[in-house]
């Protein structure tokens, strides 16, 4: 035993871990590397770590947890396979991956132990660790990035739906890192963009005041120490990558116009994706905290440790648990930002990486090669979800809202501007695809609105202050998740075609139709428009609800129509209405997952029709036949496997249910709120219900 291995605790010795074990042999011992091996409790890891080097390196790969309890939760290891090229079927190396169970939440689980090889090593390098430099960044390894992603990749990371040939507003401005001031972009202009938080720092912020002196000769200069870290590092950044320009939207959208912000938020998809790459700002909570190892922020050092002779292992940060655990993933508008980059350059205090439409390189390890086809590294929980070509535009729909609703916003109305950008890739490819125009309403596509509208929470979610209409999406916080999961495209167009069951009109705020939404149909086949009411009508409408709002003499901020009028946020339909009691279901184990809703059944003359889930803190009056008005037909396999096995019903066919939505009124019984979608059967509407005209706010 040599003296670096009597060092190891006699669960690592054991163990006999060398170099050798990471590179994949076509002789190799298969047994040893298929197994789970044992290490002990999480308090037992934790005690050994503190002298045992192979421990330690076990501990941080599980992110060092700061929690104790519960601290007898079983620790285990195993080898994974990693590593795959075109020019060999089998994976070239291994890594060790540390599992506990049960698994925490909010713990790491994509972070791996890999090979650090020494320079007498005789094998080759490719996907094992990398030493980087250690304290200030250095801009060599990015250039390479950049230069490899052109040369191997081309056209290949440019996938995104944006219009190719759509013109720059004339209030597109960069910021100048040469002549350190703002200008008007130049024609076809090559540059950088930066994405990060503002938090609680300080932002200095182009307005109409300093407009003028900040595009002179040096602008910039005079204001230097005012900026923040951040954004003063992306410049850095930037000239030392060998641009010349950056988009920074502080510096970028005079702040206090709103004209000019109107011109320039929209447009965040030909923004972000026409910037050859951007600068992520991933660590740290606010624009104060810089780019680690550019200025004065340090990179945290290595987790290196030597187990054996010749045997040196580092534990490694994966990208999706590097984002998961920042505070830039929880913010809303990050979300839209990295998805519509080409190219995405992370700087993180662990160190930096690079993630393209193809590729992930980080300076830890060795990823750079163009016959790589996938590695542990490249895999991604939700890389760039729902905006690259070749997807089915209700999946993309209904993945990037899944991915956007889970983020927090500092101002509730930024909900849709925040999404704005990724709104108009996917309007466009929707639109491609059905060889018309599709528009969005409060966030729910036109050409798929029927579908669109029966989202619910993944959890829980309250109403958004502000206005909001409570039938979309925008109008709650908290994550939300689609219908009609798994229907192929051509099922959910003849669903869409056949069986919906409500006839929609929305209307401006003076009273007029605004744009038809539209079906995907050949004509409005589910979408049979009502005559226009009267404007007095509509106007009746909105002071009810502006006075029960509290919100008297003002109107309602909305999104503007294709036409330029401000929306009024209530729908008005033609349905079927039924009114059903609930009955809480009490052997849903929902409190065992920590899941903040319950659920119900929907009863008719004491038998259970269907199910529903409702917020937890949701009053529920066992005397009262609440009303549901009804939007299209459903399968009951929606509902979930413990209200189902409580409903007895003759299945008639694949959509024997309906989608219903719980609605209650306001406005002294003029209007109707959003409540909650669940799903009945036929009959018990066929039997009970009449057709009524409702407006939804």
């Amino acid at each position: 035993m040599s003296l670096v291995q009597s060092r190891l605790c006699h669960i690592c010795q054991a163990l006999n871990i060398t170099a050798g074990d990471f590179i994949a042999k076509d002789e190799d011992n298969t047994d040893k590397y298929e197994q789970y091996y044992d290490l002990g409790t999480l308090h037992e890891l934790r005690k050994r770590a503190e002298t045992c080097p192979l421990c330690w390196l076990y501990l941080d790969a599980a992110g060092n947890p700061p929690v104790t309890p519960p601290e007898d939760n079983a620790c285990q290891f195993s080898w994974e396979n990693d590593g795959f090229v075109d020019w060999s079927e089998a994976p070239l190396v291994r890594c060790l991956r540390l599992r506990i169970q049960p698994w925490l939440a909010r713990w790491p689980e994509f972070n791996k132990i890999t090979l650090l090889p020494d320079q007498a090593f005789e094998e080759y390098d490719l996907f094992l660790g990398r030493k980087r430099s250690e304290g200030r960044w250095k801009a060599s390894l990015a250039r390479k990035w950049m230069r490899d992603c052109e040369r191997w990749h081309g056209d290949a990371c440019d996938g995104l739906l944006t219009d190719k040939d759509a013109a720059m507003p004339v209030n597109f401005r960069l910021v100048d890192c040469l002549e350190r001031r703002l200008v008007v972009a130049p024609m076809n202009a090559k540059y950088l963009a930066l994405s990060y938080v503002w938090g609680r720092a300080k932002i200095f912020q182009l307005n109409t005041t300093n407009k003028g002196a900040l595009e002179r000769l040096g602008g910039l200069k005079t204001v230097w120490d005012e900026l923040p870290l951040t954004i003063r590092d992306t410049i850095r950044v930037t000239s030392k990558l060998g641009y010349r320009y950056v988009w920074i939207d502080s510096l970028c959208i005079v702040q206090d116009d709103d004209a000019d912000k109107k011109a320039l938020i929209g447009l965040m998809d030909l923004i972000y994706n026409r910037a050859l790459l951007s600068i992520v700002a991933g660590s740290g909570n606010s624009a104060g905290s810089g780019l680690p190892g550019v200025s004065t922020a340090p990179k945290r050092p290595q987790a290196i440790r030597e187990v054996a002779s010749g045997c040196t292992l580092l534990s490694q940060k994966h990208l999706v648990d590097l984002l998961e655990y920042s505070f830039y993933e929880s913010r809303g508008w990050t979300y839209q930002e990295r998805c519509l980059s080409r190219r995405r350059l992370y700087f993180f205090d662990e160190q930096t990486v690079f993630e393209c439409r193809r590729s992930v390189w980080r300076e830890d390890a060795v990823l750079e090669d163009p016959d790589v086809v996938s590695s542990f590294d490249t895999s991604s929980i939700h890389s760039i979800s729902g905006i690259v070509q070749g997807g089915l535009p209700y999946e993309q729909y209904g993945g990037s809202v899944y991915w956007y609703t889970q983020r927090n916003l500092t101002s509730n109305s930024d909900v849709l501007n925040a999404f704005a950008g990724i709104s108009r890739v996917l309007l466009r490819g929707m639109g491609e695809l059905n060889s018309k125009a599709v528009s969005s309403i409060y966030g729910l596509p036109s050409s798929m609105f029927d579908w669109a509208i029966l989202w619910s929470p993944n959890k829980t979610a309250q109403r958004r202050a502000g206005g909001w209409p409570s039938w979309s999406w925008c109008g709650w916080v908290g994550g939300v998740g689609m219908a009609l999961t798994g229907v192929k495209e051509p099922q959910l167009k003849e669903w869409l075609q056949h069986r919906t069951r409500v006839r929609w009109r929305t209307y401006a705020a003076n009273g007029w139709p605004c744009a038809s939404i539209d079906s995907l149909g050949q004509a409005s086949v589910n979408l049979q428009f009502l005559p226009t009411p009267s404007r007095q009508q509509v106007l009746e409408l909105e002071e009810a609800y502006l006075a029960k709002s509290a919100l008297v003499g003002t109107r309602i901020t909305a999104p503007l129509s294709e036409e330029g009028e401000t929306l009024l946020p209530l729908l008005h339909l033609g349905a079927q209405l039924a009114r059903f009691e609930l009955q809480p279901v009490d052997i849903f184990p929902s409190a065992i997952n920590d899941v903040a809703d319950r659920a119900y059944h929907i009863i008719l003359a004491g038998v259970a029709v269907g199910g529903i889930w409702l917020d937890i803190a949701w009053q529920h009056d066992a005397e009262v036949a609440y009303e549901f008005v009804v939007l299209s037909e459903a399968r009951l396999s929606s509902l979930r496997e413990q209200l189902l096995s409580r409903i007895k019903h003759d299945v008639k066919g694949e959509w024997d249910g309906y989608h219903v939505m719980l609605v209650e009124r306001v406005c002294e019984d003029r209007l109707c709120e959003r409540v909650a979608i669940g799903t009945v059967l036929q009959s018990a509407i066929d039997d009970q219900s009449g057709w009524v005209e409702v407006w939804l706010r």
